[in-house]
C-alpha cells in the first residue's frame, strides 16, 4: 500500500522516460555494435573496430540498466562508452585527418557522456537533449554513408532498417 499511495504521476513519468530513453539508447548502441562488427569480419581486427566493439557493448549493458531502474551504474557504463568512442575518434584522426565518420564518432562520444551524465544524476531533460543530438548525428552518419546512392535515386540502402 505505501508503495501505491508513494506513485504518483510524477514518480511514474520519471521512471518511464528513463525506460523509454534506456530502450531507444539500447537499439542504436545495438546498432552500432553491428557496425564495427560488419567491419571486424570485413577488414579484420582493428584497434577502432575492437574498441568500438567493446564500448558499445559497455553501453548496451549500461542501456539494459537503465531499463531496469539501474541508472548509477547504467550512467556510469554510458560514460565509459562515450569516453571509448571519443578515444575511438581520435586515433582515427591522428591516423586519417578529419572525416565526417571520426567527427561525427566523437561528438557521439561527447553526447554519451552527456546522456550518463543525466542518468546518474536523475536529469532526464539532459538525457534526453543528448539522445535527440547522437539521433541527429546518427542521421547525418546514415546519409554521408549512403550520399553516392542518394545522388542516384537509389534508396534501397534504407530498407535495411526494416
Amino acid at each position: 500500500m505505501k508503495l501505491l499511495k508513494e506513485l504518483n504521476s510524477k514518480n511514474f513519468a520519471f521512471k518511464l522516460d528513463f525506460k523509454v530513453l534506456g530502450l531507444s539508447m539500447f537499439l542504436a548502441d545495438l546498432k552500432e555494435f553491428e557496425r564495427y562488427l560488419k567491419d571486424f569480419l570485413d577488414n579484420g581486427p582493428t584497434f577502432q573496430n575492437v574498441a568500438g566493439m567493446i564500448s558499445s557493448f559497455a553501453g548496451m549493458v549500461g542501456d539494459a540498466l537503465i531499463m531496469l531502474g539501474g541508472l548509477k551504474v547504467g550512467g556510469a557504463l554510458k560514460v565509459i562508452q562515450g569516453i571509448g568512442e571519443i578515444v575511438i575518434g581520435i586515433s582515427d584522426i591522428a591516423e586519417n585527418g578529419v572525416n565526417a565518420e571520426n567527427a561525427l564518432t566523437v561528438i557521439r562520444g561527447l553526447t554519451n557522456i552527456a546522456i550518463g551524465i543525466g542518468v546518474f544524476t536523475g536529469n532526464i531533460k539532459l538525457a534526453a537533449w543528448s539522445v535527440a543530438i547522437q539521433g541527429f548525428t546518427t542521421i547525418i552518419r546514415e546519409i554521408a554513408t549512403n550520399w553516392d546512392a542518394i545522388k542516384q535515386g537509389d534508396w534501397s540502402g534504407g530498407t535495411r532498417w526494416l
